[in-house]
Protein backbone atom coordinates (compact mmCIF):
# COMPACT_ATOMS: atom_id res chain seq x y z
CA UNK A 1 0.00 0.00 0.00
CA UNK A 2 1.55 3.15 -1.25
CA UNK A 3 1.02 6.72 0.20
CA UNK A 4 -0.86 8.21 -3.04
CA UNK A 5 -3.48 4.68 -2.18
CA UNK A 6 -3.86 6.17 0.83
CA UNK A 7 -4.11 9.31 0.16
CA UNK A 8 -6.53 9.76 -2.75
CA UNK A 9 -8.61 6.29 -1.71
CA UNK A 10 -8.91 5.55 1.60
CA UNK A 11 -8.82 9.24 3.46
CA UNK A 12 -12.03 10.12 1.13
CA UNK A 13 -13.36 7.30 2.46
CA UNK A 14 -12.93 7.89 6.01
CA UNK A 15 -14.00 11.78 5.76
CA UNK A 16 -17.23 10.50 3.28
CA UNK A 17 -18.36 8.39 6.79
CA UNK A 18 -17.49 10.96 9.17
CA UNK A 19 -19.79 13.38 6.93
CA UNK A 20 -23.13 10.69 7.27
CA UNK A 21 -22.10 10.38 10.86
CA UNK A 22 -22.24 14.21 11.59
CA UNK A 23 -25.19 14.44 9.19
CA UNK A 24 -27.36 11.78 11.31
CA UNK A 25 -26.41 12.94 14.75
CA UNK A 26 -27.83 16.90 13.61
CA UNK A 27 -30.96 15.38 11.72
CA UNK A 28 -31.40 13.89 15.13
CA UNK A 29 -31.15 16.29 17.26
CA UNK A 30 -33.19 19.13 14.99
CA UNK A 31 -36.12 16.74 13.67
CA UNK A 32 -36.85 18.87 10.56
CA UNK A 33 -38.24 18.18 7.00
CA UNK A 34 -34.98 20.24 6.37
CA UNK A 35 -32.61 18.36 8.16
CA UNK A 36 -33.87 15.60 6.90
CA UNK A 37 -33.69 16.47 3.35
CA UNK A 38 -29.74 17.77 3.71
CA UNK A 39 -29.24 14.14 5.59
CA UNK A 40 -30.82 12.13 2.73
CA UNK A 41 -28.32 14.07 -0.19
CA UNK A 42 -25.54 14.20 1.81
CA UNK A 43 -25.68 10.50 2.58
CA UNK A 44 -26.71 9.98 -1.17
CA UNK A 45 -23.81 11.44 -2.46
CA UNK A 46 -21.15 9.75 0.07
CA UNK A 47 -22.91 6.68 -0.19
CA UNK A 48 -22.20 6.91 -4.45
CA UNK A 49 -18.57 8.31 -3.74
CA UNK A 50 -17.34 5.64 -1.54
CA UNK A 51 -18.82 2.75 -3.92
CA UNK A 52 -16.68 4.49 -6.75
CA UNK A 53 -13.71 5.07 -4.43
CA UNK A 54 -13.82 1.12 -3.58
CA UNK A 55 -14.11 0.33 -7.17
CA UNK A 56 -11.35 2.36 -8.16
CA UNK A 57 -9.42 0.86 -5.79
CA UNK A 58 -10.30 -2.64 -6.62
CA UNK A 59 -8.60 -1.40 -10.10
CA UNK A 60 -11.34 0.35 -11.97
CA UNK A 61 -9.86 3.61 -14.31
CA UNK A 62 -9.62 6.57 -11.50
CA UNK A 63 -11.10 9.63 -12.03
CA UNK A 64 -12.02 12.52 -9.69
CA UNK A 65 -15.82 12.14 -9.61
CA UNK A 66 -16.10 10.82 -6.21
CA UNK A 67 -14.19 13.59 -4.96
CA UNK A 68 -16.05 15.90 -6.49
CA UNK A 69 -19.28 14.38 -5.00
CA UNK A 70 -17.30 14.38 -1.28
CA UNK A 71 -16.60 18.07 -1.56
CA UNK A 72 -20.97 18.36 -2.73
CA UNK A 73 -21.69 16.97 0.29
CA UNK A 74 -19.32 18.95 2.49
CA UNK A 75 -20.48 21.75 1.38
CA UNK A 76 -24.08 20.09 2.03
CA UNK A 77 -23.13 19.80 5.40
CA UNK A 78 -21.89 23.18 6.21
CA UNK A 79 -25.03 24.33 5.26
CA UNK A 80 -27.14 21.73 7.53
CA UNK A 81 -24.89 22.93 9.89
CA UNK A 82 -26.33 26.35 9.49
CA UNK A 83 -29.71 25.73 9.14
CA UNK A 84 -29.27 23.79 12.41
CA UNK A 85 -27.54 26.35 14.35
CA UNK A 86 -30.66 29.26 13.30
CA UNK A 87 -33.39 26.66 15.06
Amino acid sequence: MNLETIFWGYLPIIIALIEILISLKLSVLVRTIDQWTFTVLISGLNVLSIYILVVILLGAWPNYMPHIGILISTVLLVGQYLTNRKN
